[in-house]
């Protein structure tokens, strides 16, 4: 008689406590944005390369193919950085990091729950023996939501943790973006019509 196969323990929890600790940590680096998001993402881009460094050794030990391989992972985790730190300097710079990356949150965690709960044939068992169709769709209905939600989310209110509406002077206006107030282009009350007919 066989015994019955041990049920996998969840880290659910793990990962749970992993994904607050750094939400935290990064959401503060984004909220400070300048210097701050900057070495954030260098602290981060140095971590990625030193486990891309240790898993090519892994296959390739040694030789020219060893610094093929790192030198590639190196040009493309280095794109990667410089995308994600300037994008946070550009006008509502925060909104585009903030899609980024909610975009790729919400797929892991579509995929994590359906791949859980719902199971099924995998993708590819001798590659990645964890990750089924299930997963895959579920990460793709992740993605869609935040795509869709966080524009919404940021245009009613979100935007304000990161730019505050400006104290103006009597009699005078601010025009941007859906938060009013980041720019700070002021113009004096009497002139509003003549900045009106400008912009238009």
């Amino acid at each position: 008689m066989s015994e019955p196969t041990p049920q996998k323990k969840s880290d659910l929890g793990v990962r749970t406590l992993s994904a607050i600790v750094m939400l935290a940590v990064a959401g503060t680096a984004l909220w400070l944005g300048g210097w701050f998001w900057v070495a954030f993402v260098t602290l981060i881009s140095l971590g990625v390369l030193w486990e891309w460094g240790q898993l090519a050794r892994k296959f390739e030990p040694s030789g020219l193919k060893l610094a093929f391989w790192i030198a590639a992972g190196t040009a493309y985790v280095a794109l990667a950085g410089f995308v994600l730190a300037r994008a946070r300097l550009e006008f509502e710079g925060a909104f585009l990091v903030l899609w980024l990356i909610g975009a790729v949150i919400f797929t892991d965690i579509g995929a994590y729950f359906a791949g859980r709960s719902i199971g099924g044939p995998k993708i590819a068992p001798k590659i990645s023996p964890s990750k089924t169709w299930a997963g895959l769709i579920g990460g793709m209905v992740g993605a869609s939501l935040a795509i869709v939600l966080l524009p919404q989310a940021w245009e009613n209110g979100l935007c304000r943790a990161f730019y505050p509406e400006p104290t103006l002077p009597p009699g005078f206006f601010s025009f941007d973006g859906p938060c009013s107030g980041i720019v700070g282009w002021k113009v004096p009350a009497e002139y509003l019509p003549w900045a009106v007919a400008i912009g238009s």
